[in-house]
């Protein structure tokens, strides 16, 4: 499939040194490996994906659609819908499988061999989070999580966005009043405030002194910023500038602390700068806002 050829020479790569380290340890340099790998692909079962679309288009309200939705095969999307009698739905879309080991493992290298990490069926139709007309009027999703762990009873995966830009869009909805108009909808799309997060980044350096009066000054025109990120916002660009610097230091410091080789250190820092070495990690700079929430956590420790 696509994936796995675009990763066929990445894959390779680690395997020769996973080998060559094996037999370095076993002091062994003739020591064979055969290391083999599998995958499944949904493209056989992509067919139905026709069906739901065409019942999508003969459906006459939003709560019609939803359910059509909620069969769709693949991809995994968030979708919302509005009909002309004033309801508003939303449903997860995407089968997502239902795995036999504990939650989270699955993003890790698992024992194949077995039938210890086989797929129990999927997760699929009114399983998948949905809503229809919820009681406060508005459907909100920008990647964050949408399940209450509490009372969704199924793993989803933990690779979501934090809820900064969820946050930023019910306070424009907030502002809009009752009526909401087509230009604040243009004004919640445009919208380039980062009020929680930025500004809770920011409150972090307030009262800090520093011996440069550069430096000194920069602080200063980053404590007095308003958490908009327009282009022309000389205290954003430093925010921008500091947040990246200051991540690299705390995780820098949370990495010696861990028994890391040095290819392994340097691996999880570009990992978690976004900058990930095969397609695979680019999940991490879809979700940038995961480093935002995890800094922001160590800093309030």
């Amino acid at each position: 499939g696509p994936v796995i050829s675009r990763l066929g020479h990445e894959l390779q790569t680690a395997m020769d040194g996973a080998t060559a380290a094996a037999a370095s340890d076993a002091g062994d340099d003739s020591m064979n490996f055969e290391i083999s790998y599998s995958a499944r692909h949904l493209r056989a079962d992509l067919y139905k994906n026709f069906v739901v679309f065409l019942g999508v288009l003969r459906s006459k309200s939003a709560v019609e659609v939803r359910q059509r939705f909620s069969q769709l095969v693949s991809p995994s999307l968030n979708i919302c819908i509005a009909d002309r009698e004033g309801n508003i739905a939303y449903q997860t879309s995407g089968k997502v499988p239902r795995r036999s080991c504990r939650p989270g493992e699955e993003t890790l290298p698992l024992e194949g061999w077995t039938w210890e990490n086989e797929w129990l069926g999927d997760i699929e139709g009114d399983d998948l989070p949905w809503r229809v007309n919820p009681p406060e009027g508005r459907i909100v999703t920008a990647n964050h999580k949408i399940i209450d762990p509490n009372t969704y009873t199924h793993h989803l995966g933990d690779l979501w966005q934090d809820g900064f830009r969820a946050k930023t869009i019910h306070d424009c909805l907030d502002r809009c009043g009752d009526q909401v108009t087509v230009r604040d909808c243009e004004d919640v799309q445009g919208s380039s405030e980062s009020r929680s997060a930025g500004l809770e980044f920011v409150s972090h350096y307030r009262g800090v002194r520093f011996d440069d009066d550069a430096v000194s000054r920069a602080v200063r025109e980053m404590c007095a910023w308003n958490g908009d990120l327009s282009v022309d916002s000389v205290g954003a660009a430093i925010y921008k500038s500091v947040f990246s610097y200051a991540l690299k230091g705390i995780f820098d410091s949370i990495l010696a602390k861990a028994d890391l080789g040095e290819a392994e250190a340097e691996f999880f820092e570009e990992s978690l700068r976004g900058h990930g070495f095969s397609s695979v990690l680019k999940a991490f700079n879809e979700c940038k806002s995961i480093l935002t929430g995890n800094t922001l956590r160590v800093l309030r420790e």
